[in-house]
Order: structure tokens, then sequence, then C-alpha cells
């Protein structure tokens, strides 16, 4: 056989008839592979609040850019900025009476 790393020889030691596998027989594979699919569906998520919620200060100049910054949180944009909140905070204002 042929393959992009060389010619490889295989040699057939044993042939085994096909079985029918039962749900006894392969309950605990199926329980490890569903939990390692869920698994790898929530660590990453995790990880990433783990990285949102860090606080890590650095006081080695030699190693500062080892961590990268924080990423922004959902919602961040959300935060007023100075101008914007004066901005509201006039809209809010009751407007001041007419004088006759």
């Amino acid at each position: 056989m042929k393959s992009p790393f060389g010619y490889h020889i295989i040699q057939v030691e044993e042939k085994k008839p096909p079985t029918k596998a039962s749900y006894a027989s392969v309950q605990a594979q199926i329980r490890t592979q569903l939990t390692q699919q869920q698994e790898a569906q929530q660590i990453p998520v995790f990880l990433q609040n783990l990285r949102q919620t860090a606080r890590i200060d650095v006081y080695d100049d030699r190693y500062k850019d080892a961590f990268p910054p924080p990423l922004p949180t959902p919602g961040a944009s959300e935060v007023a900025t100075p101008a914007a909140s004066a901005a509201a905070a006039a809209s809010a204002a009751p407007a001041p009476a007419a004088s006759k």
C-alpha cells in the first residue's frame, strides 16, 4: 500500500466474524462519547468566562506581553461616556417654565 509517506506493508494476523453490538455492551462507550461532546461545547464558554473576569497584574516588564489584554465584555458598548451621560441628564431634566 502506498501513502504520501512511502510504501507500507500490512499483514493480517486474524479475522473475526462480524457481530452485532448490544446496548449493554456499548453503553459505557456511548456515555463517554456523549460526555466528551458536551464538554467540548461547554469548556470554551467556561474558559472565555474565566478570561473575561480574570484580573492579571504583571509587574515584571519581561512578561507584560505574555498575557493579552482582556476581551471586551458583552454590553460594554452600553457603558455611558461622560458626554453621553450629560446629554441624557439634560434631556431627562424638566423644561424650565416659560414666563409671561
